[in-house]
């Protein structure tokens, strides 16, 4: 029945299978009402009540009905399209946009009934035996947005619009020729609601304490409705769930873009018609950009800047260095501008003809060798370390979350939250903050800000003023009014891009949670980040500041006292990262244009041997994979322990802090798993693993890979897994590991890897 004449292969799944939606929900519906759930069919919700918590969040008390009011501290909002207006009720901003599906069912057609499920992903089509007969759609180029879903169309259909489907249908009859005279049995065109990234929405509010998500589920609500069913009754009851729902959670998207409805349109229409392309390890979107932009962006897009988004900022990925004349003495790069998204010119849209930064995104798309970047990655990561002529290293990373903890029990409330011993004046320290199950929320520096230096970044936030009706808001009061319980201190709390809103919710939830008198600023759009690395790096900062690096090395972990750069104060934190020594500048957003402008004019001076050279967050990924840094969401999340995952020496094991019982029975009893580097060989260098790929010892299937980068140094693959520990084995007993075989399986094929407890590139654990 399938024509295959323009097929390469395919992937068979011999247990898919398919579930009636109508029955299935019957026997939801029964099961619930068996265990005592209450079902109120065509009862339609008026309202939602909250009340002020604190911390500047709400909680859910009822909700209002055409039949009376429910008192309850919980609601889960599974209203699909109307998902949104929901929301709304509870003052809760839930990202969706509707669009209409349809799909075809034919008349029978002889032989049918036997054949599986048929997904052709070049062509976006779908084709499923009903019966006798076929059912197909597809997901279109130019998809039809609902801007308006009425509130009765809940069992409703669309007029089915056979000019916009007849790609479908065309697509159809070449890969089921039958379907040519088949004739239509019968249609359906309904709403459906889709995410900004494609993937539900699921979790608590970060806004309203008790307003609960479980929507945008697209075409697999039915497909997911199990697993994620039980997930979201795992997350209300016990406050969490038992799997790492991360890719899941509504706190993925910030709080500071969710409202934009031109990028809620773009995205949404970007990931829709391209659902069934390949997606690329670094593969970016072209829609809703430029939404985040620091002062510096178009200044390092002169450089040859390629940007990322992440958490809605543009961000540096990675420098072009092409298009350098033959005899130029400097590199003359190229241009590669993120443009206003054309909607791949769609509904009366043009086209971007030669646009430089989608073909700059191309050399990253593939998956079978070394992209076209890697080249120019490399000299990035070579800039950081070895120093040769003195070139230094220089990030832009001022997307990164910042915030500003301070009140009467900040003290009490920094070392609640932090794993590490956070509780020095002036010390940075690297920590984790940890859940209930010991399983890690969030990685993060905290440096306790010296009291010179309290006015000065408390200044820079427009916010820092407002403060939490429990917390004085004074981080600055008197040195007379101290004693031993603190009530003076300010927590300065810098975090990666992408885990802003999980950072600045998980802390104030648990501030709420434990009652604690302290207010959180979030002082992201107010503070910007220059990362200087290098072995020349304390050289230059001396040359053009009157501080003494010298006497206090990077790796004392020190934040210093305000220095004007180019007449703008400057705050500096000195820490070992990579193994090597690096200053982060810290400085007012409205500074970094010409503190960047004053570094470069210093590093360009005639007694300057090197150059300062660009880098973006790709080479900052393959340095951290180097000495095993695990990257949060990947490789290290909320169901896994430092313990599990190597870094029990961010685990204080002199202070009680909020997962701590976990941590300190693992201690005890050992742990069950361990997180594991793995190096590829000459024969598995040509591997190219991207992640999720099998991990086999000795011929069995033993875990899957949680993250994987390059070595430029070592040209080599690091990989990390977790693997099952003997019963009783220590985390740090190299015994299971040295025995046998290890393997990874990619793409069909089987390689040969080293397994250690470590990165081999790490020299000093406490140095990364």
């Amino acid at each position: 029945l399938m024509n295959t004449s323009d097929i390469v292969g395919g992937l068979y799944c011999p247990n898919t299978g398919y579930l009636d939606p109508s029955n299935l929900t019957t026997a939801y519906h029964r099961a619930a009402s068996k265990l005592g759930a209450k079902v109120f069919q065509n009862c339609p919700v008026t309202g939602i009540e909250t009340e002020d918590s604190s911390h500047s969040l709400q909680r859910v008390t009822a909700v209002r009905t055409e039949r009376g009011v429910i008192r309850t501290q919980r609601v889960l909002n599974c209203a699909g399209g109307w998902a949104p207006r929901v929301a709304a009720l509870a003052g809760v901003s839930v990202p969706l946009s509707v669009m209409k599906r349809t799909y075809v069912i034919s008349e029978p057609i002889t032989g049918v009934r036997s054949n599986p499920l048929v997904y052709d992903f070049g062509i976006s089509l779908y084709l499923m035996p009903q019966g006798e007969s076929i059912a197909f759609g597809g997901f279109e180029r130019n998809p039809q947005f609902v801007d308006e879903l009425p509130d009765d169309f809940h069992f409703s259909l669309y007029e089915v619009d056979w000019d916009h489907f007849e790609q479908h249908m065309k697509n159809a009859i070449h890969r089921f020729p039958a379907l040519q005279s088949a004739g239509v049995k019968s249609t359906v065109s309904g709403p459906e609601a889709f995410t900004p990234d494609g993937y539900p929405l699921m979790g608590e509010s970060p806004e309203v304490r008790g307003f609960f998500l479980s929507c945008g589920f697209g075409s697999t609500g039915i497909m997911f409705s199990g697993g994620h069913g039980q997930q979201i009754a795992e997350w209300i009851v016990q406050g969490r769930p038992s799997l790492d729902m991360t890719r899941y959670d509504i706190r993925r998207f910030g709080r500071s873009y969710v409202d934009n409805s031109v990028w809620l349109r773009e995205r949404c229409h970007e990931v829709y018609s391209h659902k069934g392309d390949i997606k690329y390890p670094h593969s970016q979107l072209l829609a809703a950009r430029n939404i985040l932009k620091d002062p510096l962006h178009q200044e390092l897009l002169k450089a040859g800047c390629v940007y990322e988004v992440a958490h809605g900022w543009e961000r540096p990925s990675w420098f072009l260095t092409s298009g350098r004349e033959p005899h130029s003495a400097s590199p003359k790069p190229k241009t590669a501008e993120v443009l206003p998204y054309d909607y791949y010119g769609t509904d009366g849209h043009v086209k971007h003809e030669d646009y430089a930064y989608a073909s700059a995104l191309e050399l990253d798309y593939t998956i079978t060798d070394h992209p076209g970047c890697h080249e120019m990655i490399a000299a990035e990561c070579m800039a950081c370390k070895t120093g040769e002529r003195g070139d230094l290293a220089l990030c832009n990373m001022s997307s990164f979350g910042k915030f500003l903890l301070h009140g009467k029990e900040s003290r009490r409330a920094i070392n609640w939250l932090c794993s590490n011993d956070v509780d020095e004046d002036g010390k940075i320290a690297w920590t984790y903050m940890l859940n209930k199950q010991g399983g890690v929320e969030a990685d993060v520096t905290v440096a306790m800000l010296p009291t010179d230096l309290h006015s000065s970044f408390m200044g820079l936030s427009s916010s820092a003023s407002c403060s939490d009706d429990e917390s004085d808001g004074s981080p600055a009061a008197s040195d007379d009014e101290s004693d031993d319980s603190g009530g003076n201190e300010v927590y300065y709390i810098v975090c990666d891009t992408h885990v802003t809103t999980y950072v600045e919710y998980h802390i104030r939830r648990v501030l709420e949670e434990e009652k604690m008198e302290a207010a959180l600023v979030n002082a992201t759009s107010d503070v910007a980040i220059l990362r200087l690395q290098g072995v020349c790096a304390a050289d230059l900062l001396a040359e053009i500041t009157s501080l003494d690096f010298k006497s206090s090395p990077a790796s004392d972990r020190r934040i210093q006292v305000g220095e004007e750069i180019a007449g703008h104060n400057t705050w500096f934190m000195a820490m070992k990262f990579f193994n090597e020594s690096n200053y982060e500048l810290h400085l007012p957003m409205s500074s970094l244009v010409p503190v960047y402008r004053e570094l470069k004019r210093a590093t360009e001076a005639e007694d300057f041997s090197g150059e300062l050279v660009n880098i973006g967050f790709r080479a900052m990924t393959e340095l951290r994979t180097e000495v095993s840094h695990c990257e949060w969401g990947s490789d290290v999340g909320p169901t896994d322990t430092p313990l599990e995952a190597g870094f029990g020496h961010l685990c204080s094991q002199e202070k009680r802090y909020l997962g701590s019982d976990v941590i300190d029975q693992q201690r005890k009893k050992a742990i069950s798993r361990r997180r594991v580097a793995f190096v590829t060989t000459d024969e598995s260098d040509n591997s190219f693993p991207v992640g999720g790929e099998a991990v086999l010892h000795d011929g069995k299937v033993v875990s899957h890979v949680r993250h994987t980068g390059y070595s430029h140094f070592v040209e080599r693959f690091l990989l990390y897994a977790y693997l099952p520990l003997p019963a009783g084995g220590s985390i740090y007993d190299r015994a299971f590991i040295d025995k046998g075989l290890f393997e990874i399986e990619r793409l069909g094929q089987r390689y040969p890897v080293r397994a250690f407890l470590m990165s081999p590139l790490l020299t000093d654990i406490h140095h990364i």
